[in-house]
């Protein structure tokens, strides 16, 4: 999977779908296969491939991590009413990354709440932080000054 990934990262989408699904026919039983193809098919464009990858998941994998998955991917096609409904789902849930809540929060739109999430993840040393610079999820804030604070302040180079 580790191709595919790089690829998604490279916004190289169909050569990450290609890969994906090559794993999804060694490995179909694999839930979190489903949640990267969802990813790739939504920078694609590909919105209803991208939801039922996201109901594959949910299918194969009810948890938390389905919650959060399935609202940025409902975030970034537009369903945003069904994204809320998510959102608020995964914030009650015992442990919330605030990584993922503001890669919900870019995929509606709302710049200011992702940024303050992604403010909150870095503060916390999210896991997923060190992908700031590179995760197409927060491409639309790129140009922002407090994206680009962020990224001072981690020390990426310009």
């Amino acid at each position: 999977m580790g191709f595919a990934v790089t690829y998604l990262f490279a916004r190289r989408c169909g050569d990450s779908i290609r890969e994906l699904q090559g794993e999804l026919e060694l490995y179909p039983a694999k839930s979190w296969i489903n949640a990267w193809v969802a990813s790739a098919y939504v920078l694609k464009g590909m919105d209803a491939e991208a939801i039922a990858a996201c109901k594959k998941f949910r299918e194969l994998e009810p948890s938390v991590s389905t919650t959060y998955v399935c609202a940025a991917t409902y975030a970034f096609v537009g369903r945003k009413s069904e994204a809320q409904r998510k959102l608020n789902e995964y914030l009650n849930a015992p442990h919330v990354d605030p990584w993922f809540v503001a890669g919900i929060y870019a995929g509606m739109g709302d710049k200011d709440k992702a940024i303050e999430w992604l403010s909150k993840a870095y503060e916390e040393h999210s896991l997923n932080i060190c992908l700031l610079k590179v995760d197409p999820w927060f491409d639309n804030l790129r140009s922002g000054p407090r994206f680009q604070d962020l990224l001072r302040r981690m020390n990426f180079p310009p």
